[in-house]
């Protein structure tokens, strides 16, 4: 089921899915500098 909808991903969406996740990484790691 989760390869089929993977399939159905473009490449596009695959690369702004990558830049929406490596963005959500830099906020959490940010957060984490100010929680220390």
């Amino acid at each position: 089921m989760l390869e089929k909808d993977l399939r159905h991903l473009d490449s596009v969406e695959l690369v702004h899915f990558k830049r929406d996740l490596q963005a959500a990484l830099r906020k959490l790691q940010e957060a984490a500098r100010f929680i220390r």
